[in-house]
């Protein structure tokens, strides 16, 4: 569980850690392609009871690499063509709080260790938490911004 401190200051629980020989640089490229394993702490593994009734998985971690300094706001991909955005409109490393959320294909549960596709996170990275992807998080149409809309369709 976390808790908070007199001076607002957050404590998490690390859950586990992500498991995988895909090399960093390799990630953002590889993400919807490679398997990686999660590791959770024994004494979490109760917590996983029920998990592999679901498809998919939310997975809460923490970006510790790479996310020292950086600006508020920035290109979206790095692209100068499109205005700066700032780091709640951009999911990006530049956040306050490096806190990583990726939906992923929860492929296999063997005791406390899961195998998931689809997560970009890189070896030895702390998982902070999970949760179960249902029917209350589908948006079928989400609204996104022209940038965003660019990017997609030119993938």
């Amino acid at each position: 569980m976390n808790s908070q401190t007199k001076n607002n200051d957050f404590k998490f629980r690390p859950i586990g850690v992500v498991q995988t020989k895909i090399k960093d640089e390799d990630i953002g490229t590889t993400r919807k392609t490679n398997i990686k394993r999660i590791k959770i702490n024994p004494e979490f593994e109760p917590a996983l009871e029920g998990i592999e009734g679901y498809s998919n998985i939310f997975v809460l971690f923490w970006m510790a690499k790479s996310n020292e300094n950086r600006a508020l706001t920035c290109f979206p991909r790095g692209n100068n063509k499109y205005k700066k955005v700032g780091a709640f409109a951009y999911r990006g490393r530049n956040h306050p709080n490096p806190i990583g959320l990726a939906v992923c294909d929860l492929l296999e549960r063997k005791k406390n260790v899961l195998k998931v596709s689809k997560l970009d996170a890189f070896d030895g990275t702390i998982v902070i938490d999970i949760k179960p992807y249902d029917n209350y998080d589908i948006v079928s149409k989400p609204s996104t911004p022209s940038w965003f809309n660019e990017i997609i369709a030119s993938r």
